[in-house]
């Protein structure tokens, strides 16, 4: 008898494009003049602060990768402080960040830097 030749069927993908990069002039209203001190408690690590960039909103999950669950969608324009991660590790195309209120990993292809107010 001869082997009957099985193809898998081919795996299920998505194709999502990366959000174009906004110009200072297309920013949500609600980034401008924001200052370190609105967000963070006194004293708080801040570190980089970042922005979400989908008017869709992007999920904050528990872990870097889509297997990780989600523990809140981030509304578009959400101001986010990025974690440096221990030990000088990185995860690729991941971000640690900080809310405010919980700390979770974005798709970094959907947040861009943001530009404090002076003062």
């Amino acid at each position: 008898m001869g082997k009957k030749k099985t193809t898998a069927p081919a795996p299920e993908t998505v194709n999502v494009a990366p959000p174009q990069a906004k110009t200072d002039a297309e920013l949500p209203a609600a980034a401008e003049g924001v200052a370190v001190e609105d967000i963070f408690p006194e004293g708080a690590d801040a570190g980089e602060l970042v922005m979400v960039v989908p008017a869709s909103g992007l999920n904050l999950r528990e872990g870097p990768g889509v297997n990780f669950p989600v523990a809140e969608v981030l509304p578009e324009a959400a101001v986010l402080a990025v974690q440096p991660l221990p030990c000088g590790a990185e995860v690729p195309g991941w971000a640690l960040v900080h809310t405010g209120a919980r700390t979770g990993w974005v798709d970094s292809r959907y947040i861009q830097a943001l530009t404090l107010a002076e003062g």
